[in-house]
């Protein structure tokens, strides 16, 4: 009975101690409010559904929204076709592009994607075929099914090294949905099941772990602080012990699973090469660098917030060069973002996040502003002109949200940069 009674009265006293750290995280203004607000808050409208192929893509929506600790962006457009942007118009002189979540842009405002950039530089119908999640292999059959009936005259494979060689990988990944290369599978190709469309939640006599986490998020400021607190003890151990985050392989000496990452990616390359020829498109593949490579402190950034270490043969530049490799060994156009990006950031001094956010990877509209610039120039349009410098692009209040703090809502670009 005693012992009964001091597990009792080590739990509720734990229970007190939380009640009045959360308590006095929400009387005294920090930054863990403000992340807390965003998630208790969450408006996100945007789903994504299975189709054929393995395949899923957005549900139809005229105005969805997708929110995150530091942007809100509303509206977005997703067509008929299930592909952001608006409603596709045919052409013998259209460019597709196919990528994953960099492509699909839902960090940014209606009008500031890359597609929309190249399509005001280039006059030119641009179709969005960006599929968060997808692989390589996606994009693949996306072309197949989606893209090659419209008979494009370009087709840009915008390929981001942060995931995509892993994600083309069953082994590497362990996908939920979506098509990848299992080692030693007979067909070589598997299509894993494909989410279905988001139903409503299924009534539960107790809470999983996961819905126990997805409540805390939502209602406890704590939870933030907490997972901060998660994060720096294994950034430190990592640190301390060496560990390298397993994602981040793809920097180091290959292994044999990123050997046969890399031999998928070049096959789905080689693949796509024989379909646009054929189909008499013109194929230019596009390395997208991950953030920290181009950030003005990338390896400072990786080492505290992404709980890694940063190990003797971490290179930077290895996966980038290595798709360098394979495009000029199958005669691909190929086209390395990263001097762009790091051009117009040491010509305007670019601070923290660069071309990301303070909260997120991904592009923001300089972003994506920046590899449009690069594209369309590539693709023929004119050279020499250069984007304005990244106050005047975005404009103060853009600038402000995106570099110093604040909520990025969209519309810093839209309609503003096509030189």
């Amino acid at each position: 009975m005693n012992r009964f009674a001091d597990i009792s009265l080590l739990l509720i006293t734990c229970l007190l101690v939380l009640a009045i750290l959360e308590a006095a995280l929400r009387l005294f203004p920090n930054s863990w409010q403000e992340s807390y607000g965003y998630y208790a808050a969450d408006g996100t409208t945007i789903r994504y559904a299975a189709v054929e192929g393995g395949l899923y893509r957005l549900q139809p929506e005229p105005a969805g929204r997708f929110q995150r600790p530091c942007f809100d962006i509303t509206p977005i457009a997703v067509n008929k076709s299930g592909l952001r942007g608006s409603e596709w118009s045919t052409g013998t002189n259209g460019i597709a592009i196919l990528g994953d979540s960099f492509v699909e842009a839902l960090q940014v405002g209606e009008g500031e994607t890359m597609a929309d950039h190249l399509a005001r530089r280039l006059g030119r119908p641009v179709w969005n075929v960006g599929v968060s999640g997808f692989s390589t292999l996606d994009e693949l059959e996306a072309y197949r099914r989606w893209v090659a009936p419209l008979h494009p005259r370009h087709v840009v494979l915008a390929l981001y090294l942060g995931n995509d060689i892993s994600g083309n990988s069953c082994d590497l990944t362990k996908r939920k949905a979506g098509r990848c290369a299992r080692t030693g599978d007979a067909a070589g190709v598997v299509a894993v099941a494909a989410p279905s469309p988001s139903p409503a939640p299924p009534a539960v006599t107790a809470p999983t772990a996961i819905d126990v986490k997805d409540w805390a998020r939502r209602h406890l400021v704590l939870y933030q602080a907490l997972h901060d607190l998660k994060l720096l003890v294994v950034g430190v151990l990592a640190q301390s012990e060496g560990r390298l985050a397993p994602h981040l392989g793809l920097y180091m000496p290959e292994t044999a699973d990123w050997q046969q990452a890399w031999a998928a990616t070049a096959g789905a390359l080689a693949e796509l090469k024989q379909a646009t020829a054929a189909d008499g498109a013109q194929l230019l593949v596009v390395g997208i660098p991950e953030h920290f490579v181009t950030s003005p402190t990338g390896l400072t950034e990786l080492a505290r917030a992404g709980g890694t270490a940063i190990p003797d043969g971490f290179d930077p530049e290895r996966p980038m060069r290595r798709l360098a490799a394979i495009a000029a060994a199958q005669g691909l156009d190929f086209l390395d973002l990263t001097p762009a990006f790091r051009s117009y950031r040491d010509r305007y001094a670019l601070t923290r996040p660069a071309f990301s956010f303070r909260c997120d990877g991904h592009w923001n509209p300089l972003g994506h502003a920046v590899a449009a610039h690069a594209v369309a120039e590539r693709l023929g349009a004119p050279r020499g002109a250069e984007l304005p410098d990244p106050r005047t692009l975005l404009g103060d209040e853009a600038f402000r949200t995106i570099f110093e703090h604040g909520l990025y809502r969209g519309g810093a670009l839209t309609g503003k940069v096509s030189p």
